[in-house]
C-alpha cells in the first residue's frame, strides 16, 4: 500500500534547491513574479499569507485536474484517480462491493449489479486501470470471492470509437484483444468458477455519458448502465492558475502572446509550447512540462511516462544552456512502447 512516509523534502534530494511549500495562484509574466500563499496555523485558527517570488527562468509543471465536462452527477457519484486518496477510496469501494455481494439473501440480479464496475474513459489511465482490476478479478477473487466471480462484470465506457485514442492503431487493436479476451477452460484456477467461456470486461464505444446517479449510468443513447462503483477517467482540465497565465500571455502588450492565443485551438486550455518546452509567447522564459501543457506540433500522450522523460530532457536542456539539439521528440523518440503495460497478459 502507498504511505506518505515515501515523500522527502527537495532539500534532502538536492541541497542546492530551496523548498516552499504554498500555493502559486497567479503569474505575472511581465513582471516575472509568482504571487503565492501560504496557509500558517496558530492553535484554532489558520490565516493565509500571501508573498511574492521572483524568476528568471521559471518551470512551470503544476499537472491538472479532473476534468467532469460538466455531466451531472460525476463528483457526486464517481471515483476518480488523480490523487494517493483516490487509490485508497477506490480500492475500498471494490473490496466493499465484494463484501456486500456476499451477504445472505441477494438474488442474482442484485449481486450481478452490486458487482459491476464501471469504468468511464477508455485512454491510458481508464485501459490501465481496467487491466489492474482484471488482474486482480483472476489472480485474487478465486482465493477470496470464488462463488462470486460468476456475477462479476467491467464496463469500460468510452464516448469516442476506439480505445488509446492519442496512441498507434496496433496498439489500440491490442488493447481492445487484451482487455475483451475471455476466460476459457484452459485457465485452471478459474474455468471451475465460470461458465465455459466468460468475458470479464464489455468495451462500450461510441458511447458518451449524459448523467451519473447512486446507482446507475446514464448513456446518450438511451442505455443504462447499473454499477457498484463507478470509476471517472474520462480525461483532465487546466487548474485556474494555467488559465490565468494563459489569459496573461494573450493579453501582452508587446505582442508576442498572440502565438499562444492562436495554439489555443489545439491545446484547449493548456499551456501551447514548442518542441523544447518552450512556453509559447514568453520568449523562452517561461518552460512547461506534463499535463498543463501540450506541443502544438505533434501532441504526446499525457502519460506518467512522458512528464518524466520531459523532466529528464528539460534538466539536460537547462545544464547546456539552451542547447537546443535533439528536440524533446527526438530525445525521448516513440513513447508508446509501455503505455499499455499493465495490460493483462
Amino acid at each position: 500500500s502507498i504511505h506518505p512516509t515515501i515523500c522527502t523534502r527537495n532539500s534532502k534530494i538536492n541541497p542546492k534547491a530551496k523548498y516552499v511549500e504554498a500555493t502559486a495562484s497567479s503569474i505575472d509574466t511581465h513582471t516575472n513574479a509568482i504571487t503565492c500563499e501560504s496557509v500558517v496555523c496558530e492553535g484554532n485558527s489558520c490565516t493565509i499569507n500571501e508573498f511574492e517570488l521572483n524568476y528568471d527562468k521559471l518551470v512551470y509543471a503544476v499537472g491538472a485536474q479532473t476534468n467532469t465536462f460538466g455531466i451531472p452527477g460525476v463528483r457526486e457519484y464517481c471515483c476518480f484517480l488523480k490523487q494517493i486518496e483516490d487509490a485508497q477510496k477506490v480500492r475500498n469501494a471494490i473490496i466493499n462491493c465484494f463484501e456486500r455481494a456476499a451477504l445472505p439473501g441477494l438474488s442474482e440480479e442484485e449481486m450481478r449489479k452490486i458487482l459491476t464496475f464501471a469504468v468511464i474513459g477508455a485512454g491510458p489511465t481508464g485501459v490501465e486501470f481496467a487491466s489492474e482490476l482484471r488482474d486482480f478479478i483472476e489472480n485474487d477473487g478465486p482465493k477470496y470471492y470464488p462463488e462470486l466471480l460468476k456475477y462479476t462484470s467491467i464496463k469500460v465506457i468510452e464516448a469516442s470509437s476506439t480505445v488509446l485514442m492519442p496512441f498507434d492503431k496496433s496498439l489500440q487493436e491490442e488493447a481492445i484483444k487484451q482487455l475483451t479476451r475471455g476466460v476459457t477452460p484452459e485457465n485452471d484456477k478459474l474455468s471451475p468458477l465460470l461458465p465455459k467461456y466468460y468475458e470479464f470486461t464489455e468495451l462500450l464505444l461510441d458511447s458518451g455519458v449524459s448523467e451519473v446517479k447512486d446507482d446507475v449510468i446514464l448513456l446518450n443513447n438511451g442505455k443504462t448502465i447499473p454499477y457498484g462503483v463507478a470509476v471517472w477517467a474520462a480525461g483532465n482540465g487546466p487548474l485556474p492558475v494555467t488559465l490565468q497565465l494563459i489569459e496573461d500571455i494573450t493579453k501582452s502588450k508587446s505582442g508576442r502572446g498572440a502565438s499562444q492565443e492562436e495554439a489555443q485551438s489545439v491545446a484547449r486550455g493548456r499551456l501551447a509550447i514548442d518542441p523544447w518546452l518552450r512556453v509559447l509567447g514568453c520568449g523562452g522564459d517561461i518552460l512547461s512540462l506534463g499535463d498543463c501543457s501540450c506541443i502544438t506540433a505533434g501532441q504526446l500522450p499525457a502519460t506518467a511516462q512522458v512528464a518524466s522523460q520531459q523532466g529528464e530532457y528539460l534538466a539536460k536542456l537547462l545544464s547546456n544552456k539552451y542547447d537546443m539539439n535533439p528536440s524533446l521528440s527526438d530525445y525521448i523518440g516513440s513513447s508508446n512502447g509501455d503505455a499499455a503495460a499493465s495490460l493483462p497478459s
